[in-house]
């Protein structure tokens, strides 16, 4: 560290002394040390350039000579070619001019050089420059001379001459030299040794080879949507190419190298290659090779397509379909619904879309879309001919377009019904004119119905008749609907001489006009002869029945006959000789031929006999076919493969055995069915009977509508018939009527003998009958009583006994107002219930227009209620004026809600045509009841109202005994109708055979008849005292208040005949509460019995007879009307479903609980595949795929040893294998068909 400040400090010395120098040495000595650097600098620096060019020309040639796939190898080759010129110019130029040259070390070079110079110019450089004394260092003189010979030293010293630039002239040359190599590979292939020079200057750069310029490469960069094709073309004019190669670029760096195809060669030499890349999803960046030409990367861009991420499709379904609006989110896009649906499409794009557009059957274009929140809707409705598919064109910002996928469409048309008549089944019937024809008919409808009806069309006639019927019912099965409806022939206008019609079902659906509707169905028609001369229906079905049934019967027998022969042939051959022979395996063959013949006929009789009375008789018929039969035939098919002959014979025994056990049991069947005969007639006779109670109604509702048709006449005063002819022939009229109806009564009694259940419930309901009857006659002799003690009280004595009379009756009139008060407020409950039970029934499409208009009284029942209430209070009041006319306004009301409620003349047949399943759907095999205590028709109320009425007005008008003349009538008319309630009550009990009950309703009708009577002569005696009493006031012979003689002793004698009337009254209570005991009596004494075996449901026919007792104690033409017609529908269902009993074939299919169709399954549901028939069809055999049936595996069969035997086997029947099958396996094999025989028993 100290030498170098010490040689700083010299040169900072020596520096310093030069300045003393003189100006001649420094400038000389001064050239020539910028003529040295300068030399320094040209050398280096072409020494430099030299090394660079070099190092590019090599770059360039190993470029050219050398295919770099690698962008490492180029940067490698630039860099180390950088790396040679950086060292080259450290050496040959940064290092030389690094060097300082002074000017003492300048005078010594060239002092070196020119020796004969003798040091004088470094000398004197040291001597200006010392510090030394001068003792040391000479004169200032000396010191001059010195210097001034080395100025002249100096100035003769030429720097050019000491320093010359040959050497730099020659590094020059080599540089000139490189860099004109460049230059004239530039002129002569500029394009390629332009790119050598970009590659070797820029290794970053990503261009081509040298040869790349040669190959023309389509489409080179590219934009394409997600999932598209992409194509690269090459094109080159190398004649001698016979490869091309694309390189992809992977994520670590390596290439992928795929080999291009040649597509074509032109005469000029250019040749085209190409690959193409199916559905492109990722990006990615290639370069071609052909040969020695590498081109560039290119990059293909993938850019996602507009699509459309999810579908949503809002359904709103026409107005007559019912159908609730819905939205459904798709990815299949799938359009489906009826014609005249409003659609909106709402699709959900990926991207953002510049344009879209929808199109129907790629000609319908519905144009732009409404854009929502992003979403692209459209709306259209939905019509005929648009079935086929649609599509959605979109266009995104980058004019990319959506892959063109098409979408089902599929317009639904609402299709007409379709009709298809399941019963009758016959085509040709010959049928009464009084028959009353069930009709089911199976209904294929979409969406519901307008109208039903029967299109009757006589032969030989011209215009059909067109007759209105229910609605038909939902089923179990979508779009599938039942009508069950009754065709009343005698209903059908015919002229004299059509005796043959022809009938079909007519069903209108509910599509509107503007939608070309209704849609019509029509059935096939069937054609009915009418016969007076005719079977009865019923007849013809049941003889039908049994006869087929016994033919299959009798075929089944025969052919067991057969088989039995057959395998005594059998077991005759088997005796005859040691092994099976032909013989016998043909009559084996036949065996199993009438086997399988009699167990067909068999099944017949047993799905024939299904879910009927004679259910015990088809469980037979199965239990015969598959144990007794099957086993015979277990037993056969082991015959050829048992080796033992004695097992044989005793095999064919058992089979023998088997069939005559399966011969019996069929006689057996056949018994109970000709012991069946007893139910078949029943049947017969419930159907006879309810087309002869139709009929009967038929005639009620014809004299209804005559009798109707003479008062209307009457009351036109055209004086056709007076009123008391009128009368007469009404009377006559309905007792032909009641006589007729008693004797439907009398024969549905005798049946109901047959029927323990029906019978019992019968008598209970006359039992509560004779109960309520004797009730009320109680009642009647109670208020008999009172009427008496009130009029034996107004007797007694003089003293203003009128008033005291006029309180009385005040007080009795108050009670019996109230008590009508009550009555009323019960049936308004009742009305109002039927209302409302109407108003939930408005829409039901079963529902009759009549049922549906006619509304409930209820207002005018409310009305006549208020005004009773206020009548009552009033004469509790004694307001006897105000009494009276709310009393008459109240009568008023309850003649209004009378009249409103009295059924019409359509009313009365409404179901003639009807479905009369709909009469017992709710309440049908229940036991009638009587009510406890039956409520007065509206009729009655009224009745009983203007009755009190009048009495009010009479005790206010002060005629007191008139009033009680008027209130003993009207115990007189209420005795009167106990007494032909009570009489209708024996005649009932008659048909009944309850002769000891119906012994105490007549004792009970004769004392009815009695106080009836006695009644009527009380109310005569009161009425002349009435009228004595106002002539004695008229003659002024009273004072006010006082009652007269003659008065009194007159009403005293209708005091006799009260207590007379009250006496029988009560005899006739008691006689029929004695006929109600006897009745219950005879109900505890019944045995239970078994409703299952009976024809026809107990409770049903119950309610049947009960309506037709009824219909028989109807009191006039209108009530015999509605009355008999709901008898018939009553019967009409018993006998139908009497019906039913005779098996399940033909019966029509079961009617959901709903009317709202189940809904419609868009796809039947897959068979279950878990079950694999064999070869015989009766049992999986393969179930692993290896061909063994398990259960021979199971007895340790390989599949080596089945494949030897299977194909005996096949056919299930071993009869002819016994030659075929291995000795070995014999037993096996048995063993098998035995599990296969049970299999089949068991199906």
């Amino acid at each position: 560290m100290a030498s170098y400040k010490n040689k700083t400090t010299l040169m900072s010395t020596l520096e310093a002394a030069f300045s003393q120098l003189p100006d001649p040495i420094q400038n000389s000595l001064g050239s020539m040390i910028r003529r040295v650097r300068r030399l320094l600098f040209i050398r280096g620096l072409c020494a430099t350039l030299t090394v660079a060019l070099g190092s590019l020309l090599a770059i360039m040639l190993i470029d050219a000579s050398v295919t770099l796939f690698s962008m490492t190898s180029r940067w490698a080759l630039s860099l180390s070619g950088l790396s040679i010129t950086l060292v080259a110019a450290w050496w040959f130029l940064f290092r030389p001019l690094s060097r300082r040259f002074t000017l003492t070390q300048m005078a010594r070079i060239i002092e070196i050089r020119h020796p004969e110079l003798q040091e004088r110019i470094s000398t004197a450089v040291e001597l200006l420059s010392s510090n030394d004394p001068e003792s040391i260092k000479g004169s200032e003189e000396l010191i001059e001379a010195v210097v001034d010979s080395a100025i002249v030293d100096v100035e003769a010293v030429d720097p050019k001459m000491e320093f010359k630039s040959a050497r730099t002239a020659k590094l020059a040359s080599i540089t000139l030299a490189l860099a004109f190599l460049i230059g004239l590979a530039l002129v002569i292939w500029p394009s390629q040794s332009w790119i050598l020079l970009q590659r070797a200057v820029a290794p970053f750069l990503d261009i081509g080879n040298a040869y790349a310029d040669s190959l023309e490469v389509d489409p080179g960069d590219l934009r394409v949507a997600k999932g598209e094709a992409v194509t690269i073309t090459l094109t080159t004019t190398h004649k001698k190419l016979k490869r091309a190669e694309i390189r992809r670029l992977l994520e670590d760096g390596t290439e992928s190298v795929e080999r291009l195809s040649l597509g074509s060669e032109s005469k000029n030499g250019k040749k085209k290659f190409s690959i193409k890349f199916n559905e492109v999803e990722e990006d990615f960046t290639y370069r071609i090779r052909a040969g020695s030409a590498l081109t560039q990367y290119y990059k293909v861009t993938t850019v996602a397509p507009p699509a459309i991420n999810q579908f949503k499709v809002d359904y709103d379904f026409p107005d007559y379909t019912n159908l609730k609006s819905k939205s459904v989110t798709t990815a299949t896009g799938e359009i489906r619904a009826v014609t005249h649906t409003r659609i909106t499409l709402t699709a959900t794009p990926n991207k953002k879309i510049d344009q879209s557009r929808l199109l129907i059957n790629e000609r319908t274009d519905l144009g732009s879309p409404e854009v929502v929140d992003g979403n692209l809707q459209w709306q259209f409705e939905l019509k005929g001919g648009m079935n086929g598919n649609w599509q959605i064109d979109l266009t995104d910002t980058d004019g990319f377009t959506n892959q063109q996928l098409t979408y089902p469409l599929e317009v639904l048309p609402d299709k007409s019904p379709s009709v298809i008549v399941t019963f009758p089944i016959e085509k040709e019937l010959r049928l009464r004119p009084t028959e009353v024809l069930p009709v089911v008919s199976e209904i294929v409808e979409d969406f519901g119905f307008k109208d039903a009806s029967f299109l009757i069309t006589p032969v030989g006639g011209d215009q059909p008749e067109e007759i209105v019927i229910h609605l038909p019912k939902v089923t179990e099965i979508a779009e599938t609907y039942i009508s069950d409806t009754l065709l009343d022939l005698s209903h059908i206008k015919l002229n004299g001489n059509q005796q043959r019609i022809g009938v079909q079902v007519l069903v209108r659906d509910n599509r509107p006009k503007s939608y070309d509707g209704p849609g019509l169905g029509l059935s096939i028609p069937f054609f009915i002869t009418l016969d007076a001369d005719a079977k009865p229906l019923a007849q013809q079905v049941v003889e039908a029945k049994k006869k087929a049934i016994e033919e299959q019967l009798q075929k089944a027998k025969l052919e067991l006959e057969r088989a039995r022969i057959k395998m005594q042939q059998t077991e005759m051959e088997l005796n005859r000789t040691d092994d099976v022979s032909q013989r016998a395996m043909r009559s084996l063959n036949d065996f199993s031929e009438h086997t399988e013949k009699a167990r067909e006929e068999l099944d017949k009789v047993a799905a024939a006999l299904d879910r009927s009375f004679l259910q015990e008789q088809s469980d037979k018929a199965e239990k015969i076919a598959n144990e007794h039969i099957s086993k015979a035939r277990e037993e056969s098919d082991l015959i050829p493969i048992t080796d033992s002959k004695e097992e044989r014979i005793t095999k064919s025994q058992d089979a023998k055995k088997e069939i005559q056990e399966a011969i019996n049991g069929i006689a057996e069947i056949a018994e109970a069915m000709r012991e069946a005969n007893k139910e078949f007639e029943m049947i017969s006779q419930l159907n006879e009977l309810a087309n002869k109670q139709q009929d009967l109604a038929n005639r009620a509702e014809a004299m209804s509508a005559e009798q109707s048709h003479r008062e209307a006449a009457i009351s036109e005063a055209t004086k056709e018939f007076t009123e008391q002819q009128l009368a007469e022939l009404a009377k006559q009229q309905m007792d032909q009527f009641r006589n007729q109806q008693g004797q439907v009564q009398e024969q549905l009694g005798k049946m109901l003998k047959q029927n323990p259940e029906a019978f019992e419930a019968v008598l209970g309901v006359q039992q509560k009958r004779a109960e309520q009857l004797a009730d009320a006659t109680k009642a009647l002799a109670q208020e008999q009583q009172e009427l008496k003690s009130l009029n034996e009280e107004a007797t007694r004595s003089q003293e203003n006994k009128q008033d005291a009379l006029r309180e009385q009756l005040i007080a009795h009139l108050q009670k019996e107002q109230t008590k009508l008060v009550s009555q009323m407020q019960e049936q308004s409950n009742v009305t109002k219930d039927a209302g409302e039970s109407q108003q939930a029934n408005a829409s039901d499409p079963d529902s009759s227009s009549s049922q549906q208009q006619k509304s409930a009284p209820s207002g005018e029942l409310t009305e006549a209620s208020t005004q009773a209430i206020e009548t009552a209070k009033n004469l509790g009041q004694q307001d006897l004026e105000s009494a009276a006319e709310s009393a008459n306004k109240a009568s008023d009301s309850l003649t209004a809600a009378a009249e409103t409620a009295k059924p019409s003349a359509f009313d009365v047949n409404t179901s003639d045509t009807a479905d009369s399943s709909n009469a017992t759907e709710s309440g049908g095999g229940s036991q009638p009841e009587a009510s406890d205590s039956p409520e007065p028709s509206l009729g009655d109320l009224a009745q009983s109202q203007e009755a009190l009425a009048e009495q009010i007005e009479m005790v206010r008008d002060g005629d007191l005994q008139q009033a009680l003349s008027a209130i003993e009538a009207q115990i007189q008319t209420d005795a009167r109708a106990l007494s032909s309630e009570t009489q209708a009550l024996g005649a009932t009990l008659a048909k009944v055979e309850q002769f000891r009950a119906k012994n105490a309703a007549d004792r009970a009708q004769r004392a009815l008849d009695l106080g009836d009577h006695k009644a009527g002569d009380a109310a005569q005696h009161l009425s002349n005292a009435g009228h004595m009493q106002k002539q004695e006031e008229a003659n002024g012979q009273l004072e006010i208040g006082e009652l007269s003689l003659p008065a009194r002793q007159t009403m005293q004698r209708a005091a006799i005949e009260q207590q007379t009337a009250t006496q029988a009254l009560t005899r006739a209570s008691e006689a029929l509460n004695d006929s109600a005991a006897s009745l219950q009596q005879t109900e505890k004494g019944m045995e239970p019995s078994d409703q299952g075996n009976q024809i026809a449901d107990g409770g049903e026919m119950a309610e049947g007879f009960n309506e037709v007792t009824e219909s028989a104690q109807s009191q006039d033409a209108q009530q015999a009307a509605q009355q008999s017609q709901q008898a018939a529908d009553s019967l009409q269902q018993l006998a139908r479903n009497a019906m039913k009993k005779l098996g399940s074939e033909g019966q029509s299919p079961s009617i959901a609980p709903s009317d709202q169709p189940n809904p419609n399954p868009e796809m039947a549901g897959e068979p279950d595949g878990s079950l694999n028939l064999n070869e015989s069809g009766l049992k999986a055999t393969d179930a692993d795929g290896r061909g063994i049936p398990p259960e021979l595996e199971a007895m340790g069969i390989s599949a080596e040893d089945w494949s030897r035997f299977k194909g005996a086997l096949s056919g299930g029947n071993a009869a002819g294998i016994e030659t075929e099958l291995p000795a070995e396996y014999r037993e096996l094999v048995g063993r098998y068909f035995q599990v296969i025989a049970k299999e089949a028993g068991k199906e």
